[in-house]
């Protein structure tokens, strides 16, 4: 596949080099594309993600590639959520397998954006090297993750009021980040100003 696009659902055969785009559910859809052989995105590839209806959270509804080869990762991916999604409450979140490879997945995305917002390595995770967790606005937190060899997940989560990481608890580690910052003008959630009015207070 070079530098074109692969959209909807349904079984790609063969043994797939994707230097172009591949969107699982179509455009702005949800559903999921199956490789029977093996997948490599190559560093000019794209992977585009819709996140959608998450009313059920037990039958979360999104784009997923389902590879019974193996996968090997790099270039891009971009993750959208439609009208349909919800953002969590606070202390809730979503958690989306995009890709299952029988087989393996080896290597990792270049970048990553979460609606139009580029994901930084914020929080490093110690399970895997190439695993982050970054704050993108209001104390929602997006978790990039490869598991057990042979998937990557997404997590979306949005943190409580005085979980200044996103990792989920309201711990010493984030009440020294509140008070080292009290009184401060413009340093995000991550800098402990909760409530989004610009003065850690």
């Amino acid at each position: 596949l070079r530098g074109g696009t692969i959209s909807g659902t349904g079984t790609v055969r063969g043994e797939v080099l994707s230097q172009g785009t591949l969107i699982p559910g179509g455009e702005g859809g949800v559903g999921t594309l199956t490789f029977p052989g093996s997948l490599d995105q190559l560093s000019n590839g794209l992977l585009k993600v819709t996140l959608g209806d998450n009313s059920d959270r037990s039958d979360l509804q999104f784009g997923r590639l389902m590879v019974e080869g193996a996968m090997s990762i790099d270039g891009r991916l971009e993750v959208v959520t439609s009208p349909d999604y919800v953002q969590p409450e606070p202390g809730e979140s979503d958690r989306f397998t995009i890709i299952r490879a029988e087989d393996g997945v080896v290597g990792e995305f270049e970048t990553y954006s979460f609606n139009g917002i580029e994901l930084e390595r914020e929080f490093p995770l110690a399970s895997d090297q190439r695993a982050f967790r970054d704050h993108t606005e209001n104390g929602q937190f997006i978790t990039v993750s490869y598991l057990n060899l042979n998937s990557f997940a997404l997590r979306n989560y949005q943190a409580v009021a005085g979980d200044a990481n996103g990792d989920g608890e309201v711990q010493f580690d984030d009440f020294i980040e509140l008070s080292g910052n009290f009184g401060e003008m413009g340093v995000g959630w991550t800098g402990g100003d909760f409530d989004g009015s610009g003065l850690v207070d």
